[in-house]
């Protein structure tokens, strides 16, 4: 009995439209496709999705969660990207990292509620 695994279906079909919206009719192209215009546009996707997953392991220890059932994961996932989004734009006298804007906000109420209003009080 041959199964066909269906976890890498998606990633070959994004694969497939990509191309095809980068370089049209791939196989009935009179000249070769811009490999190096679809590789920059694939490490760009990739340098942003592996930015956002390392701030949220480094500063919430995503990876760490040991939540794994019913909704509880995409859950959190949503409050820890919304709290990315807030601490991210927070007034700060000094450059810090999510990390310390994560750990100030838990120790300092008055900052809590300049970053949950995006303003100084």
């Amino acid at each position: 009995m041959n199964s066909v695994p269906t976890v890498g279906c998606r990633a070959i079909t994004a694969v497939a439209i990509v191309t095809q919206v980068i370089f049209g009719d791939v196989v009935n192209a009179p000249e070769p496709p811009r490999v190096k215009a679809f590789a920059e546009a694939v490490r760009g996707h990739w340098s942003i999705k592996n930015n956002l997953h390392w701030v949220l392991d480094v500063a919430f220890r995503e990876d760490d969660c040991r939540v794994r059932k019913d909704h509880g994961p995409e859950n959190l996932g949503l409050v820890r990207r919304i709290a990315q989004s807030l601490l991210k734009r927070a007034p700060t006298r000094k450059k810090v990292g999510t990390a310390c804007k994560r750990k100030q906000a838990g120790w300092d109420d008055d900052f809590l509620v300049e970053v949950l209003l995006g303003q100084p009080e």
